[in-house]
């Protein structure tokens, strides 16, 4: 079996982009419940050292949501990335958050907010740390008929970077992560 790794992305996304087809082919007006989508993740673990450099890292993301209303819904999402500046480090997590907001299910613009966890792994030659905990979440975006647009920025809990990420005397300041999606509705 291929690890993320090995698959490109044009060779991920195709197989993805043909299930979809039939859901956005399909012109109904009643609203949308489901959003199946992929796109790009960003993450940051800034801290207070004048000598060490932020970690940076950035790969993409799968991503489903259910509305249950037209102003509250969970998401839940796939991610995998790379470090910017340590090409041996990989990173596979998952985010789980409820937001409450409006717009949810309707065409048209949409705004949120909410609570949730993440749990990751990074992984190197040889080593293996696994972070988890908290995290606010935010986002808005625009829902076409089939169709939807999502920018999401959430803001982690840090402890658990700051025992394996932290040197001596410095400490993590903010970890946040950011997500641009492009999701079928259903």
């Amino acid at each position: 079996m291929k690890s993320y790794k090995q698959m490109s992305i044009p060779g991920l996304l195709l197989p993805i982009a043909l299930l979809m087809l039939p859901m956005v082919a399909f012109s109904g007006e009643q609203q949308k419940k489901i959003n199946i989508g992929v796109g790009s993740y960003g993450l940051i673990v800034a801290n207070d050292s004048t000598v060490q450099d932020d970690d940076q890292l950035t790969g993409y993301t799968l991503s489903g949501q259910y509305a249950f209303s037209d102003m509250f819904a969970l998401r839940a999402a796939w991610y995998a990335l790379d470090h910017r500046d340590f090409t041996n480090i990989d990173v596979q997590g998952v985010d789980i958050v409820a937001y409450i907001g409006g717009g949810m299910m309707s065409a048209g613009f949409k705004v949120y907010g909410g609570g949730g966890y993440y749990s990751e792994d990074w992984e190197t030659p040889g080593n293996s740390e696994s972070f988890n905990g908290l995290q606010l979440s935010g986002g808005l975006g625009y829902n076409w008929q089939n169709a939807g647009l999502d920018f999401v920025l959430a803001f982690r809990q840090t402890s658990d970077y700051e025992d394996a990420l932290a040197g001596t005397g410095t400490g993590i300041d903010v970890a946040a992560s950011a997500t641009l999606v492009v999701s079928a509705r259903f």
